[in-house]
């Protein structure tokens, strides 16, 4: 293809098609790769041959007539393959200098476009700034880790960010190799063991720096930092599964007499016990550790998301949520918070069954039960609330009491392990628990103390209101419909609307009375006296008894003569054959 044979532009569409082709082709091969050499070389290859298209593509549009920006946009493009290629090469700085080449013509760009294109150049921008800051962590950035994590609460669906998160992550994580909890050194050998610990180190740093009122983001980071703990946990159960088992097999394996396998199996156990029981204890005591880990960021997602919840009802309905974040008696999902700080409270509890280091410790365990005291508080106050919205008027009345009774108790607690704290008689690493010291915890019970008369008030009047509107009785949607009329149903109260709904919608069309009335029977005296059947003569059954019993008589006494004869007839016979007479 020359100059001159081009009369139209999509001739050039296909020149660039070719080069998205060996692109694509070399992404796809990418994804397939796991260890396979082939495919990866094949996939460099690719990339080469798009990189050789694409300056190709820029000589010969050389000679043609474009617009600036259309030149511009080309040189962008031959930059940022070439940066694709470097990057895959592992060759950082050149592939730092190409795509911030192109990352530069692409801002230059938006700044002189309409607004379509304009978002397009954004967006290019957008997909190549994490590629330039993972470049830069390579060459010895260290705030580019940062700012890639940044990044990736800014776009929780690019997947690029993540796996550049992954690959910095790993390089750090060779780095540590132990850590320190409830004054106890643990050694950390286990690769993921290793970036979930680095990845917590990283966590509470990262969740001060955001902004708390985008709780989205927050949310998500506290997701993340789950799935790195639940990894974490799972690689370490795998190794003391596989620990035992070898210790299994070491004891087992004997082979001989009874007298040799007896003291082989003893010298066995006696040598696995001493290489494997401190080795167990220090991983156990790892695992304590990232379960720990993992149920205090649970706890601090919950209350994000009591937070998030809160938020956005405030924006819905401003009288729902007090400025102070708590939910009054006009927010619409009180069950719903409830059963948040229900599952905050099974947390807290779960990290007090810890074994290990977790019930060695008194100090922790002080502390874990106030924390649970008081969230226990909130969980029973914003039960009130929901059996309130439920007309449960009298289970409201008694929740608030004793929310309020679990507030006082928590507050005395809390304080008294402030002081403590503050004393130095415990350790100030227990003051904070999933970012909440007990300042914080107290001054939130406090404005619950406060709120508790009020929506005792507020409970009251809704009862009164709801039995001023005649709710005593059943309520007439789910109540049996009566089709009687009303003088038949005069057991039953209806109110004005329910009097004219049943008057109005009667099926029979007698809401009232039945009409005409129905017959009754009624005692009265006789009107006629009918004396004829007492002159009735009936015939006698006596002569009709007479003869019945006459011919009884005959048929019985017949009987009798027959039987006699039969018996001499045959008595003849039997002796004149038999002998008898003998």
């Amino acid at each position: 293809m020359t100059p001159s044979v081009i009369s139209d532009p999509r001739f050039i569409t296909l020149r660039i098609f070719e080069v998205e082709r060996c692109w694509a082709y070399a992404m796809q091969l990418k994804e397939e790769v796991s260890e396979q050499a082939c495919k990866r070389f094949h996939a460099r290859n690719k990339l080469r041959k798009a990189v050789k298209l694409s300056v190709s593509l820029s000589k010969f549009l050389e000679s043609l007539t474009f617009e600036p920006s259309t030149r511009l946009e080309v040189q962008a493009y031959v930059s940022w393959i070439h940066g694709v290629l470097q990057f895959d090469l592992q060759e950082w700085k050149l592939a730092k200098e190409y795509l911030e080449s192109a990352n530069t013509i692409y801002s230059g760009l938006s700044k002189s476009a309409d607004d379509d294109f304009r978002e397009l150049y954004l967006s290019r921008i957008e997909e190549l700034t994490p590629q330039i800051r993972y470049c830069a962590y390579n060459i010895g950035d260290k705030d580019a880790a940062t700012d890639l994590r940044k990044m990736l609460h800014g776009n929780d669906t690019d997947e690029q960010i993540e796996q550049l998160i992954d690959q910095a992550r790993s390089k750090e994580a060779e780095k540590v190799t132990e850590i320190t909890w409830l004054g106890q050194k643990i050694p950390v050998k286990l690769e993921e063991a290793r970036l979930a610990v680095l990845a917590l180190q990283e966590f509470d740093a990262e969740i001060k720096a955001l902004d708390q009122s985008n709780q989205e983001a927050v949310i998500h980071h506290y997701e993340s930092i789950l799935k790195t703990c639940v990894t974490g946990i799972a690689a370490v159960r795998e190794a003391m599964s596989s620990m035992d088992q070898i210790q299994s097999q070491a004891v087992g394996s004997s082979t001989g007499d009874a007298a040799s396998i007896a003291a082989s199996k003893r010298q066995a156990q006696a040598t696995a016990a001493s290489l494997s029981a401190d080795k167990m204890s220090r991983t156990q005591l790892l695992l304590s550790f990232l379960q720990y880990s993992k149920l205090e960021r649970t706890v601090g997602r919950g209350l994000a998301q009591v937070s998030s919840a809160l938020s956005m009802a405030k924006t819905k309905n401003p009288l729902s949520v007090k400025e102070d974040m708590l939910g009054t008696s006009s927010y619409p999902k009180a069950q719903e918070l409830a059963r948040l700080y229900d599952t905050i409270v099974q947390n807290l509890s779960e990290v007090q069954s810890l074994p290990g280091a977790v019930q060695e410790s008194p100090e922790l365990q002080i502390t874990l039960k106030a924390r649970i005291t008081a969230y226990r508080t909130f969980r029973c106050f914003y039960l009130a609330l929901a059996h309130g919205q439920n007309k449960k008027f009298q289970e409201s009345l008694a929740l608030l009491s004793r929310s309020a009774k679990y507030a006082k108790l928590a507050v005395n607690e809390l304080d008294e392990l402030d002081a403590e704290v503050n004393a130095k008689k415990i350790p100030g690493a227990f003051a904070c628990f999933a970012n909440v010291s007990f300042k914080t915890l107290v001054s939130q019970l406090q404005i619950l103390t406060s709120s508790v008369p009020s929506e005792e008030v507020n409970c009251r009047a809704e009862k009164m209101l709801f039995l001023a509107q005649g709710s005593r009785t059943t309520d007439p949607s789910t109540a049996p419909k009566s089709d009687k009329p009303l003088i038949e149903d005069l057991n039953t109260f209806y109110n004005k609307s329910e009097l004219e709904q049943k008057v109005l919608n009667s099926k029979n069309g007698q809401p009232l009375v039945a009409m005409p009335p129905g017959y009754l029977p009624i005692p009265m005296k006789t009107t006629f006296f009918d004396l004829a059947l007492n002159h009735v003569e009936y015939p006698s059954y006596q002569e009709r008894v007479r003869k019945t019993v006459e011919e009884q008589s005959a048929v019985q006494s017949g009987g009798d003569k027959a039987n006699n004869q039969g018996s001499g007839i045959s008595g003849f016979v039997k002796g004149w054959i038999w002998g008898g007479g003998k």
